[in-house]
């Protein structure tokens, strides 16, 4: 069974779940062009870096739209840390650590596509209009399934850290 990210869940907000995420690290690359075709473009590169260092294929992948790119992401073993990982050749994969955070998840099923990021990255943000959690920074989109999975089998989550909104104290 594949890996998965851990976190841990620290509340819901209807069909929201607020979760904790340790820091980890991620191989990623920053694909220009549509979201679509970088998710596909993204994985070659990830996915050689893996396999040509031994390294766990996990889950999620991880695509967040960016102002220089689509960056996609695989996110490395718990168990590993950028000193224990192999180091990235010349190509565009580099590796990154990702600072402990608090996010807010929307599970759903189907492709897991830019529409889809859309979508459902509107209606987390409509969910958490009313919670105790304001979101910072881009959705981002959490693909677990293998693209030969058919889409209404498929486990995707959208993301987006959050904060309390308002300040303890």
């Amino acid at each position: 069974m594949t890996e998965q990210q851990p976190y841990t869940a620290v509340g819901r907000w209807g069909d929201v779940e607020i979760r904790e995420y340790p820091e980890h690290t991620v191989a990623e690359v920053v694909i220009g062009g549509d979201f679509d075709s970088a998710g596909s473009k993204g994985f070659r590169p990830l996915f050689g870096y893996i396999k040509g260092g031994q390294v766990s294929m996990t889950a999620p992948v991880v695509q967040t739209p960016g102002e220089q790119g689509n960056a996609v992401a695989f996110v490395m073993p718990a168990d590993r840390s950028p000193d224990s990982l192999p180091v990235p050749g010349d190509g565009p994969v580099h590796l990154r650590v990702v600072p402990a955070c608090t996010a807010a998840a929307l599970r759903f099923s189907g492709s897991g596509n830019a529409r889809d990021l859309e979508r459902r990255g509107s209606q987390l943000r409509q969910a958490l209009a009313g919670s105790p959690w304001v979101p910072v920074g881009p959705v981002r989109l959490a693909r677990f399934n293998a693209p030969f999975i058919p889409p209404f089998l498929r486990h995707n989550e959208v993301v987006v850290d959050v904060e309390p909104a308002v300040a303890p104290g």
